[in-house]
């Protein structure tokens, strides 16, 4: 029942289930029965998001000496620049718990 109505709205023009499947959160968010769980949206979602995690670009982390060697007055205008993994989400379900 989800696949075939997935594959109605969206269907595939990629040979990559993990590039087909990128609207998944957003059919389940908007489609019964699955819209009457929103559990199962925010999960697809947080799975979404584990693989753009996973893809990003690798970048030189600090480390806890570097971060100790940082003088103190700086601290209040330091700027640190997040990694390319690094997101912000929430929401409203307890799917990453559920997860």
């Amino acid at each position: 029942m989800m696949v075939d109505g997935y594959l109605a709205l969206y269907p595939s023009t990629h040979t990559s289930l993990r590039i087909f499947a990128e609207k998944l959160p957003d059919y389940l968010a908007a489609n019964t029965p699955f819209s009457d769980y929103p559990i199962l949206a925010d999960i697809a979602k947080f799975e979404r998001l584990l693989l753009s995690t996973f893809d990003a670009s690798d970048k030189t982390l600090l480390n806890v000496l570097e971060l100790e060697s940082i003088e103190p007055q700086q601290w209040p205008t330091l700027l640190l620049k997040l990694h390319p993994s690094v997101q912000l989400v929430v929401f409203n379900t307890m799917a990453v718990e559920s997860w």
